[in-house]
């Protein structure tokens, strides 16, 4: 049962497809020499199973979109419990050594402790548009080193 589950939903479209297409054979079969009447129903019936498969393919979509949102959001709290674990350990240990040196490594504390900060905002707003949006430029960094030696 578990093997055709993983069947069907591999191949959804394909099984869909030729079964509309059965389907629309079988009317064609059921009408043939009624004239006008074979087109008519071939063409209702083909309208229908075009309209139920976009809604077949767009719920599918829809969920595999809603299970892509929910690994990305569970991907998210797992780094941002990571890097804010090791954000204190820096953090502690930066003050440490604070307490062991001089006023000047203050500032240095605050740079750390502010590009902490950064790393944990950056991984709290992660999303699947921000993955596109950082895919979309790391390409065109590529696509522009890769035309660069290009040239040489």
């Amino acid at each position: 049962m578990r093997r055709l589950k993983q069947i069907v939903a591999n191949y959804l479209e394909l099984i869909l497809t030729a079964v509309g297409l059965v389907i629309l054979s079988i009317v064609l079969l059921l009408f043939v020499g009624k004239g006008t009447m074979t087109w008519r129903a071939a063409t209702f019936v083909a309208t229908a199973i075009g309209v139920l498969h976009g809604l077949i393919f767009w719920l599918v979509r829809r969920r595999q979109r809603l299970v892509r949102l929910a690994a990305i959001a569970e991907i998210r709290d797992m780094l941002e419990d990571i890097v804010n674990n090791k954000v204190q350990i820096i953090t502690l240990s930066a003050h440490m050594l604070a307490k062991d040196q001089n006023a000047a490594i203050l500032p240095r504390l605050e740079r750390i402790g502010s590009t902490a900060d950064l790393i944990a905002e950056t991984i709290r707003h992660l999303s699947s548009e921000s993955l596109s949006v950082w895919q979309a430029r790391y390409q065109q960094t590529q696509d522009r080193i890769a035309q660069e030696n290009s040239v040489r």
